[in-house]
C-alpha cells in the first residue's frame, strides 16, 4: 500500500534525527498500516508540560527524555475513517502492522544506523516494563 505522511506528522518529524526521518519514512514505505507522528524533537518545557500532566516520568531538566536528544519518535496507527487508534487493545493488528513495519525499516537500515553511531535495531517502548508502565507509541534509536 501507498501511504503518505501529513503535513503535520511532516512537521512533528522537523529536529529529529536525519537517520530517524528516513527509517520512520521507509517504515511507512514498507507498512501496510497508515500511521502518523504524534511527536517528535521535544524542549525542555514541552517535556516538562508533559511530566507536569502526567504524561510522562521525565521532568525535561534533572530527567531527560530521548526526544530531546532527538532520538525518539511516537506514533500511533492511523485507521481511514476513525482517526488515530491510541489503545493497543482496541486495535493490536493496525499496532502490529506498525511496530513491524518499525522494526524492518530499520533492519533494511541496519548498516546506516551503525554508520551513524546507533545500534541497528530501533527500541519500541511497549517492549520495557518502567514500573508500571508500557509507552506502545514510543520508538527511539539507542546509541552504540
Amino acid at each position: 500500500m501507498k501511504f503518505k505522511f501529513s503535513n503535520k506528522s511532516l512537521q512533528r518529524l522537523e529536529g529529529v534525527e536525519p537517520i530517524l526521518k528516513e527509517l520512520a519514512a521507509l517504515a511507512l514505505k514498507e507498512s501496510t498500516q497508515d500511521f502518523s507522528i504524534i511527536s517528535g524533537y521535544r524542549t525542555a518545557e514541552e517535556q516538562n508540560r508533559l511530566f507536569k500532566k502526567g504524561l510522562s516520568e521525565l521532568d525535561g531538566y534533572k530527567l531527560k527524555s530521548p526526544h530531546q536528544e532527538r532520538i525518539a519518535i511516537d506514533i500511533a496507527p492511523y485507521i481511514k475513517g476513525k482517526g488515530i487508534c491510541w489503545n493497543i487493545n482496541k486495535c493490536p493488528l493496525a499496532w502490529l502492522s506498525v511496530v513491524r513495519a518499525m522494526k524492518r525499516a530499520s533492519w533494511l537500515l541496519r548498516d546506516k544506523l551503525r554508520t551513524n553511531g546507533y545500534e541497528s535495531q530501533i527500541f519500541w517502548g511497549g517492549s520495557w516494563n518502567i514500573g508500571s508502565t508500557w509507552d506502545a507509541p514510543h520508538f527511539q534509536l539507542i546509541k552504540l
